[in-house]
C-alpha cells in the first residue's frame, strides 16, 4: 500500500484524474465521482483554492474508512489506458499539484476508485467571492477546508 498527501488547486469545481486524452464534455450529475474512462472528475465546490488530497493505492480492496468524518463517500470502477495523474484544469500534469501527488504510481489498468470528501460546502461558504491569492494559501494540506481521500485498487 502506498499513501501520498499534499495539496492541489480546485478549478471548475473539480479535481481531475486523467489517463489517455479523451473528448469529454462535462458532467452535471450530483455524483461525487463523475467522468468517463481515462477522465475522472471528483466534485468540489470552492474554486481557485487549494484542497488537501490524500491518494492511497493498494493491491487489494481497502476497508471503508470511518465514514463519520466524511460528508460524502462514493466508489466506482474506472479504466485508464495510460498511467493516471492528477490535473488542474486543462493544463499540463503537475501544474498546481504538490510534488508528492504528481506520481500516483499506478500503471494503466482497471481499478476501483473510492473517494471521500469533506468541507466542500463549508469552503463554498468561506470563499463566496473567491479565495485568497494563491501565494497567501498555506503549504500545509491539512490546513484546507476541502479534504479528499482517493483510493485505488485493482478491479
Amino acid at each position: 500500500m502506498a499513501e501520498h498527501y499534499g495539496r492541489m488547486m480546485v478549478c471548475y469545481s473539480a479535481i481531475w484524474i486523467c489517463g489517455a486524452p479523451v473528448d469529454y464534455k462535462g458532467d452535471r450529475s450530483p455524483s461525487l465521482i463523475g467522468g468517463v474512462d481515462d477522465f475522472v472528475t471528483i466534485k468540489a465546490l470552492a474554486n481557485d483554492v487549494y484542497a488537501g488530497v490524500r491518494v492511497v493505492t493498494s493491491e487489494t480492496a481497502l476497508p471503508v474508512d470511518n465514514q463519520e468524518q466524511w460528508d460524502r463517500v462514493e466508489q466506482r470502477p474506472v479504466t485508464f489506458h495510460a498511467p493516471p495523474h492528477l490535473m488542474v484544469s486543462l493544463t499540463e500534469p503537475g501544474f498546481l499539484v504538490d510534488p508528492t501527488l504528481q506520481d500516483l504510481g499506478l500503471p494503466a489498468g482497471h481499478y476501483m476508485l473510492r473517494c471521500y470528501s469533506r468541507g466542500s460546502v463549508a469552503a463554498g461558504r468561506a470563499y463566496p467571492y473567491g479565495a485568497p491569492p494563491r501565494d497567501e494559501q498555506s503549504d500545509d494540506p491539512a490546513s484546507f477546508i476541502q479534504q479528499f481521500r482517493i483510493e485505488f485498487w485493482p478491479a
